[in-house]
């Protein structure tokens, strides 16, 4: 079902097809989060700094609720870094499937009319610089909160930690604690859009 996603993703995106009635809605996820990424660490000799960072993926949100299910099944895919490069190639991170979902409408109990949009969720992110498990130590962890009109872009803030993969490499991260331990992981913010790109009648993820 992944792959026919995809496929169909491919296909509609550039038209912008809406079809109503539709069980999977799509959407461009832009991220701009400021991470304290690790330089020049090879020897342990090196240093971490916060650096503006540009990540994009499609969101596919699958609306139509099974039994006992109050929340949608969210999926990310094509996850890329715009920013952050290995050896010449854009950083990507493997799909996922969102944890910690709320997805609410707002509005009038007098008019009866919920217009607007407040969502949450859980991403894992495990980046392919990765050597190591998919672990806190190793990979992008983050939770997105925002809001938005129904028919439109959702936008809102990200917040969550990093870790360097250091211990992984066999390196010394240059991060420590409170209490001068070494550590790999470190807090990260930023902000997110989600715009909604397509709509998918009679399908549900798997």
């Amino acid at each position: 079902m992944r792959t026919k996603l995809k496929i169909a993703m491919a296909a509609l995106i550039s038209a912008f097809a809406f079809a109503a009635g539709a069980e999977v809605v799509a959407y461009k996820l832009t991220m701009n989060l400021k991470v304290p990424r690790v330089y020049d660490n090879m020897k342990s000799k090196g240093y971490r700094k916060v650096q503006s960072q540009k990540i994009v993926a499609y969101v596919y949100v699958d609306k139509a609720l099974g039994k006992d299910q109050t929340e949608p099944i969210i999926e990310v895919y094509d996850v890329v870094n715009k920013t952050h490069k290995v050896s010449g190639k854009c950083v990507t991170y493997g799909d996922t499937a969102a944890e910690d979902v709320m997805w609410r409408y707002i509005g009038s109990n007098k008019t009866g009319v919920f217009k607007n949009t407040n969502i949450r969720f859980s991403l894992d992110l495990d980046p392919s610089y990765n050597i190591g498990e998919d672990e806190p130590d190793n990979t992008l962890i983050i939770t997105l909160a925002g809001y938005g009109p129904n028919e439109g872009t959702i936008k809102g803030y990200v917040t969550g930690q990093i870790g360097c993969g250091c211990y992984a490499y066999g390196h010394v991260s240059p991060t420590r604690t409170l209490g001068c331990l070494v550590s790999d992981i470190t807090p990260l913010c930023g902000s997110f859009s989600m715009k909604r790109v397509a709509r998918y009648p009679n399908c549900t993820l798997k």
